[in-house]
């Protein structure tokens, strides 16, 4: 069984947003933490009698921010971690999550899509390629006939003359 806070909703993937914002927006405030999406001024005229500890004192902004950045985390794919990480407030990685799911370019999501799969999987993996080690060169331009043999031999292909 998966004890993880959050483990109730879908994880953030590249087509899940619709889902995971409504979901999560649904977990911060079932924890008395949907304040920390709100812009600061807000947050501040909007602590409620619920938002009490055992103590009696309602818990810092800086503590919620925390415990909410702490579930959104837990809620989203691995490529995701980094845009939570580096963002200094639950608001702000909500805000660069939703400016990253919800643009108007579907070339834009279909790359997302793409890549985040591919991430995920364990598919990609960067490394500087010199220019005549580009073995896939042959199939996008014209070369040279030694060019041509050079690639075409990098890839496996022989010729049946």
């Amino acid at each position: 069984m998966d004890n993880r806070p959050g483990a109730s909703i879908v994880r953030l993937g590249t087509n899940l947003w619709p889902i995971w914002n409504m979901q999560f927006r649904a977990v911060l405030d079932s924890k008395n933490l949907g304040e920390v999406l709100e812009e600061p001024a807000e947050a501040m005229t909007s602590t409620t009698s619920s938002q009490t500890t055992a103590q009696g004192a309602a818990p810092s902004r800086a503590a919620q921010d925390k415990q909410a950045k702490g579930l959104m985390a837990l809620s989203v794919e691995k490529i995701y971690l980094t845009i939570v990480d580096e963002s200094e407030t639950t608001r702000e990685a909500w805000v660069k999550l939703e400016k990253l799911h919800t643009g108007n370019s579907k070339a834009r999501k279909a790359a997302l899509a793409r890549e985040g799969d591919r991430v995920l999987v364990g598919d990609v993996h960067f490394s500087y390629c010199r220019t005549e080690d580009m073995a896939a060169d042959f199939l996008t331009k014209a070369l040279s006939p030694d060019k041509f043999r050079r690639c075409r031999e990098m890839i496996g292909m022989v010729s049946l003359d």
